[in-house]
């Protein structure tokens, strides 16, 4: 699972307590008795200038209090110290944009925001009332759409739009129009924010089946892993190529023995899907079909 960096940039301030002065301070903060707190952090860093939390306490607690100037200067000190960097630069922006230096605000908002690797979001910054006096700033809105775009690359990414294709829901019948019997029903959306397609069959005789069809940056290639109620799974790789999605993979048949297999789908028009199974049992020599259906989009 991914953590995002946000809980470190933006979670309110979890100081190390060492013993004494630096306990107390870190109380006083929490229970939001900021005008005790910042004194309390002044007598620290008066004994130890290193103490990057203390400074990163006496900030938070001079910009609760409108003590803009000391807590720029003492996030200054914190910044020096390299004393959670992204989370100084952050306070630093906000506390820029309650006084009105919009280019200052926002220069430090990109520099954070290319520290964390998009650690922040938009609706975090949207939230934030200290922002509201460059809210209408087209560069914070630029700003913005490059944190979504960070946050959510599946959005904009091409590959991860190559099988856009296949989502809907469809009425499955064999390729031939030769109908044998009720016709299978595929649900196919996307989910996770475009990173994935999610595919949840269902045969016209019984059975279900699920899969997830997403495209893996660390291969470059497209994966689908399936599972069905049988206990069947297939896990493949594949690429969109020559006007059609192309998986490969292998199963092992009822003696143990390899088979190499290809999945390719596709699309006619909008509305119709050819999806075609092939089987090998001699490394791939020769192929045999093991299915061929046509995918008809529910109107």
């Amino acid at each position: 699972m991914r953590r995002s960096i946000s809980v470190v940039v933006l979670a309110f301030i979890s100081f190390a307590r060492p013993a004494g002065g630096q306990s107390a301070a870190d109380s006083a903060f929490q229970r939001g008795d900021f005008v005790v707190a910042a004194a309390a952090y002044e007598q620290i860093v008066a004994r130890d200038t290193s103490n990057g939390a203390a400074w990163f306490g006496l900030a938070a607690s001079d910009q609760a209090t409108g003590n803009l100037t000391r807590a720029r200067e003492a996030l200054g000190h914190a910044r020096a110290l390299n004393y959670r960097p992204v989370a100084v630069r952050y306070r630093l922006a906000r506390i820029y944009a309650r006084e009105g230096k919009s280019a200052q605000a926002i220069a430090m908002l990109d520099t954070a925001a290319v520290m964390a690797g998009g650690g922040f979001t938009k609706q975090q910054v949207d939230a934030e009332k200290d922002f509201d006096s460059i809210r209408n700033d087209p560069a914070l809105t630029k700003l913005l759409d490059r944190l979504v775009a960070m946050r959510y690359p599946c959005r904009s990414m091409p590959e991860a739009h190559q099988f856009d294709f296949w989502i809907g829901q469809w009425d499955v019948t064999p390729w031939s129009g030769i109908v044998a019997g009720p016709p299978g029903f595929n649900d196919v959306h996307a989910i996770l924010e475009s990173c994935v397609v999610f595919e949840n069959w269902r045969a016209g005789g019984g059975g279900e089946g699920k899969s997830f069809n997403y495209y893996d940056t660390n291969l470059s290639k497209w994966r689908q892993v399936w599972r069905d109620d049988a206990g069947s799974s297939l896990d493949y790789t594949g690429e969109f190529r020559d006007g059609a999605m192309r998986f490969t993979g292998w199963t092992l048949n009822a003696q143990g023995k390899r088979v190499e297999q290809k999945l390719t789908f596709t699309p006619y028009g909008k509305d119709t899907v050819r999806q075609t199974f092939e089987a090998s049992n001699d490394g791939g020599k020769t192929w045999s079909v093991t299915f061929d259906g046509r995918y008809v989009r529910r109107k």
